[in-house]
């Protein structure tokens, strides 16, 4: 009586689905509130007597409508980086600090270096940067202790023994 219709029926389905299971169960509820539509993550559990007959039903509710704002907004921002990085034209690599594997590669990358990205992505920054690897590891610390955001590195091309001088940008 105290919600609306399709509101109850979520509520009653949701105890009956505890019921019919017989344990704890977790969900996620949109209600409206005289606050606007409000998002509970609902623990519940049946209640039983001393011969483990089911006689009722408890629950537990936590608001957790802004941490599901926040993580909508987190996806959102993540897609328009992950599109800012996949389409830009720049070549653009992320490289782990410590092991300098190769954790992300765009097209621009792939186009330049002559591999498909699948295989930059199974390789270390070791494999197409010319320099010795005492010296890749330095400048892989410089960039981790951010001593330094940019960096001139020679880059083998695959395939041509070609190498070409390459401004890397690394953000830390």
């Amino acid at each position: 009586a105290l919600l609306p219709a399709e509101q109850a029926a979520q509520l009653r389905a949701q105890d009956q689905e505890v019921i019919s299971q017989g344990r704890l169960c977790t969900f996620e509820s949109t209600l409206g509130t005289g606050q606007g539509e409000q998002i509970y993550s609902v623990i519940m559990g049946p209640l039983r007597d001393g011969a483990g007959q089911i006689t009722g039903i408890f629950g537990i509710s936590r608001d957790i409508t802004e941490r599901k704002r926040i993580e909508n907004e987190l996806r959102s921002n993540e897609a328009n980086l992950r599109k800012l990085f996949d389409d830009n034209t720049s070549v653009m690599l992320l490289v782990d600090q410590s092991s300098g594997r190769i954790l992300d590669a765009n097209m621009a990358a792939s186009r330049l270096y002559g591999y498909p990205r699948e295989q930059l992505l199974q390789m270390g920054i070791e494999q197409i940067n010319i320099l010795p690897p005492e010296r890749i590891a330095e400048e892989r610390q410089r960039a981790a202790c951010n001593e330094r955001k940019v960096f001139y590195f020679a880059h083998r091309l695959v395939g041509s023994g070609r190498k070409i001088v390459h401004r890397c940008k690394t953000e830390c």
